[in-house]
């Protein structure tokens, strides 16, 4: 049950709608400083006394005319142009009326990027450099007696990262320890003359060199969290010998920035004392808006009611792990099993197994994949569970809709009912938050007359998207802590630790907030907690349990769980250990998916989907260049041939423009928008607009003249905790994997050799002892591929009757004597075998295992074929077919076919970056081997390998599978959802696929995925009489 918010946040633009076509842009001051802060150049320009060409004056003109309809539309706040404002829930009715924009409250504060650099410069005073206080590194640590650390460059105005190293000493050691402490330079300098008994000058150099080298890291770097940073900088200077014409100064600009109401002259002020310091920056200045109130209340009756729909519309829901996580489990379990390892010695590329892959270990040359441009854009979520049935909905409703009169598609509770059972084991967040926009409705705004349109629900805290507007407002500080409180009573026995880093100097102004809870861990990132509550990474391990991943703090001897309580998209361009702290929020849970178009998706025109007064999805149009020419009969795009296309295909004249995460409005009926679209749709072909729901009439907030203004609310969504959670609620869902030890049922052997050699064991060792052993000296057998250190084959052999595995293992070591004493084998391990009970299920792990069996001699004879075969694409339409093949035997019909493969492309697409240059590249694959891949899958019997050796090993591993595969059918039967295949299905072809190929397997099924994807999408097109 969610509970009753008791507060919502108020967003909304410093101009009224009403106010969006009138000619009094040039006139408001207001607006001229809301310029001057978000684009000193633009400013000047319309500033600008002497006459510009033609050319330059539309330009500025057009630059002016958007930003105009930006502070008129737009809720997002940047600068002046919006603001926000904490809204308590009452029992009165709803009244949203502010002040007139003049009253509005601002808060400035020097850009992030401009105090970053302000240090910068006054750490190269000596004065300065030598009294701060210095701390180590936090990105330090220790592995094979060096120590390592991430350092960066400023490149452009742009950090970037590299990991260095430097020889473990043991004079360096105690610097470090002494250090850790916080000591300034001289102290440094001393302790190290002292203890190494060297000149002063000399360890001086040396304390310099590792300040230098950053090593060691000065205090007085901007802090993400804690107090004011000018302020903390200054009360730092204020410590050292800085000349006090500098200290003077900063003074002067924190006095005009702690001013009241400052303005353009105060600010032009600030810059030229800045000006002394010579920073590369336009950026000087974060300026942050809080709307005045008249008269506001937002009824509790009316936020309930739409906290209760949408809590309603959770159970279109999808997996929240990202698949970078997904692969981390993986990979770890594979090299450390249920070991608690330190986290530093985790995330190291070379000692252990990092995070966010593109590589499968071990490159080799491949004529399917060297050509492909491949980059970790981001990750994807996990979407095995649900996602299919999500998109099923769509497409049901869609075709309702093309059958109906109705202009809208309607969610039922029928609708939901069907879905339930897909999704009733998918946790959703205790807490979490909604923004939307708000309408009235037949004029009145209450509990049954609105709209809310949905933009987003997220988590996996109430307070993520609030954390920045803390700063300057001690009352939604006090609301948010409420929630964070109430998120960590639900686990007593866990530290809840905020995630410090600043990524960029400029993602600073994002990122800045105050102390939020109690704990946090700082990463190449200022923090300011005490010292004593800040959890340094070296303090962090990492398990795995049950198929979660596990923070633990040596220190305090707890589970730490890491939170990210301010909106920083952290899916892009940022450090690999950051990402992960990051990712570790979304685990155990699943997220709101309300809605996916899927295949629909580029359907010129989507009908508005609606769930009572929740508008899920607005309708939406793709509008085509060509089209508007040729219906104008122009070779331009003419005003009446606008109209002409807007009529004919139902398009309003008010549209938002979407660019990107935000839209633009178009109002088409005037001048002003006619040549914004026509500029936007002459730049990029095709625009997608989508219908724009505010006007005059259904604007709930007001100013003291009745002008209306557009909104966006943010309301916290939380849930009535019956109970604490100890934290074996975590690991309750899931059985741990069973240990196999040397003398137990199971033997394991890891091999470590060269792709060609362990081609050789499989074909000349392993396959012959197979036939000969099978049923004597084992029962089941299965390897697989990996690369940790070196590359090597994973062989693992079952017999219930232990003591015949004693005499298997002393015949199989026999016959690698001869590899090992070639030099061919660098090591054979025998090792502990742990069953992933976690992905392929308890319950079905035997049945797993006999697929697994069947699929390696499988896999043994058919890499023993390719190895004849002349190029890769032939070995690519066999794999095809194989995977095929396993889906038929798994009873999966063609349109079952499409949708799992749809989600394992657009899974794989975006782990590699998921960019347009990828799509074109794997499109143009797809065309080249069209035709072979529809012979290769087709039924006839007239392919080149229908009647081949490689289709009776298919027909092999078919017929042995017959009795698992019926196994793992009927036990997901009798689950009734509690199972999925859509689960485990991709487990046991990704195996597949692993033991064929001998590296990138991956990135092979990156391309596999997409070419059969493509296969069948046309399959089902032309079945259905799509597309």
């Amino acid at each position: 049950m969610r509970r009753q918010p008791d507060f919502i946040f108020l967003r909304s633009p410093t101009f009224s709608l009403k106010d969006i076509n009138e000619n009094t842009l040039s006139k408001s001051s207001i607006f001229d400083e809301a310029l001057f802060v978000a684009s000193k150049d633009l400013y000047d320009e319309i500033h600008y006394e002497f006459p510009r060409d033609i050319k330059k004056q539309s330009k500025v003109n057009s630059s002016l005319i958007k930003y105009w309809i930006r502070a008129c539309t737009r809720c997002t706040p940047f600068g002046l142009f919006a603001g926000g404002l904490m809204v308590n829930l009452t029992e009165n009715p709803t009244s949203l009326i502010l002040k007139e924009n003049n009253a509005h409250i601002k808060k400035a504060r020097l850009d992030m990027i401009c105090l970053e650099q302000i240090t910068h410069k006054l750490l190269k005073i000596p004065e300065v450099r030598e009294k701060v206080i210095h701390f180590p590194n936090d990105s330090l640590y220790e592995i094979n007696q060096e120590y390592r650390y991430i350092e960066y460059e400023i490149n452009n105005g742009e950090k970037k990262y590299k990991l260095s190293s430097i020889p473990k000493t043991e004079y360096l050691e105690k610097i470090l320890d002494r250090a850790n402490k916080g000591c300034n330079i001289v102290e440094l300098t001393k302790y190290l003359a002292q203890i190494e008994s060297v000149e002063e000058e000399d360890a001086l150099e040396y304390i310099v060199q590792l300040s230098d080298a950053q090593i060691l890291i000065s205090d007085i770097e901007p802090n993400i969290t804690g107090d004011d940073p000018l302020s903390r900088l200054i009360g730092s200077l204020k410590m050292t010998n800085l000349p006090k014409s500098i200290l003077d100064r900063m003074l002067k600009v924190q006095s005009i920035l702690e001013s009241s109401n400052p303005n353009i002259e105060d600010y032009q002020n600030i810059r030229q004392e800045i000006d002394f310091f010579d920073i590369d920056t336009k950026n000087i200045l974060q300026v942050d808006l809080t709307l005045a109130p008249e008269t506001v209340n937002v009824n509790k009756d009316l936020i309930t009611e739409i906290v209760e729909q949408l809590n309603r519309l959770l159970v279109l829901k999808i997996e929240g792990e990202t698949m970078d996580l997904r692969n981390f489990k993986d990979k770890f379990f594979e090299k450390y099993g249920y070991q608690n390892v330190p986290l530093s010695l985790v995330m190291d590329s070379e000692f252990g197994i990092g995070y966010s892959y593109l590589a499968d270990g071990h490159q080799d040359k491949s004529s399917m994949i060297d050509d492909l441009t491949l980059r970790n854009k981001k990750s994807i979520d996990d979407e095995y569970h649900t996602f299919n049935y999500i998109q099923k909905l769509a497409f049901t409703k869609f075709n309702e809709y093309l059958e109906s009169s109705e202009k809208i598609i309607e969610i039922t509770e029928q609708d939901l009912k069907n879905i339930e059972p897909f999704t009733k084991d998918l946790e959703i967040a205790t807490s979490l938050y909604t923004m939307g926009n708000l309408h009235s409705k037949n004029g009145r705004i209450d509990k049954d007359n609105f709209l809310y349109d949905l933009i987003l629900i997220g988590g996996p805290c109430a307070a993520t998207l609030l954390g920045r507007f803390t700063c300057d407002d001690p009352e939604l500080l006090n609301g948010i802590r409420r929630y964070l409180k109430e998120e960590e009573d639900e686990y007593p026995d866990a530290i809840f630790a905020e995630i410090v880093h600043l990524p960029q100097a400029r993602v600073g102004n994002i990122l800045r907030r105050p102390i939020l809870r109690d704990y946090e861990i700082s990463y190449l990132g200022h923090s300011g907690i005490e010292r004593e509550n800040n959890i340094n990474i070296q303090d962090l391990s990492v398990s795995i349990e049950n198929d979660q991943v596990v923070l633990r703090s040596y220190k305090h001897n707890k589970r730490v769980i890491p939170r990210l309580t301010t909106a920083h998209n952290f899916m892009v361009g940022n450090l690999p250990l950051y990402k992960f702290l990051c990712d570790l929020q979304t685990q155990g849970n699943s997220y709101a998916a309300f809605w996916d178009w899927g295949l629909l998706d580029n359907i010129a025109h989507l009908p508005r989907v609606m769930y009572k007064n929740v508008i899920i999805k607005r309708a939406r149009w793709i509008i085509k260049e060509k089209q508007v020419r040729e219906i104008s009969k122009n070779t331009s795009i003419t005003r009446d041939g606008t109209m002409l296309y807007l009529q004919k295909y139902g398009i309003p004249l008010k549209v938002g423009l979407v660019q990107g995460q935000n839209e633009f409005l178009l109002d088409l009926d005037s001048e002003r928008g006619f040549e914004i679209f026509k500029e936007f749709l002459n730049k990029h072909s095709a625009i997608e607009v989508r219908e724009y729901l505010f006007d005059e009439e259904n604007c709930i907030v007001r100013d003291v003249n009745g002008k209306p203004y557009t909104n966006e609310i943010v309301i916290p969504i939380t849930q009535n905790v019956v109970a604490k959670r100890d934290l074996g609620s975590f690991q309750a869902r899931t059985t741990p994997a069973k240990k196999f030890y040397l003398g137990s049922e199971w033997l394991y052997f890891k091999i470590y050799a060269s792709h060609q050699v362990i081609f050789e064991i499989l074909t000349d060792v392993v396959l012959p002892f197979l036939e000969k052993n099978n049923q004597i000296l084992f029962e089941k057998f299965f390897y697989i591929r990996y690369f940790d250190t070196s590359n090597h084959l994973r062989v693992r052999f079952y017999n219930s009757d232990v003591t015949k595995l004693k005499i298997l293992q002393d015949e199989f070591i026999g016959l690698l004597e001869v590899f090992y004493a070639a030099g061919k084998i660098s090591n054979i391990n025998v090792d502990i075998y742990e069953r992933e009970n976690s992905r392929y299920d308890e319950r079905l792990i035997d049945q797993a295992e006999s697929l697994f069996f069947n699929d390696s001699v499988f896999a043994i004879k058919s890499i023993m074929i390719f190895s004849d075969y002349p190029d890769e694409i032939s070995i690519y339409l066999r794999v095809i077919k194989s995977i095929d093949v396993l889906m038929s035997d798994f009873k999966l019909d063609i349109q079952e076919k499409y949708e799992l493969l749809k989600i394992l492309q657009k899974s794989f697409f975006e782990e590699f970056g998921g960019h347009k240059i990828l799509q074109k590249q794997l499109n143009e694959k797809f065309r080249k081997y069209k035709d072979a891949i529809v012979d290769t899958l087709s039924d006839e019997a007239n392919h080149e390998f229908q009647n081949d050796l490689y289709s009776e090993i298919l027909n092999e591993r078919s017929l042995s599978n017959i009795r698992p595969i019926s196994e793992i059918l009927e036990k997901i039967s009798i689950m009734q959802g509690d199972l999925s295949l859509f689960k485990l299905l991709p487990s046991y072809i990704h195996m597949s696929i692993n033991r064929i190929f001998e590296s990138n397997q991956r990135k092979h099924e990156l391309i596999i995925y997409h070419l059969l994807e493509r296969h069948y999408r046309s399959v089902v097109s032309q079945k259905n009489n799509i597309g």
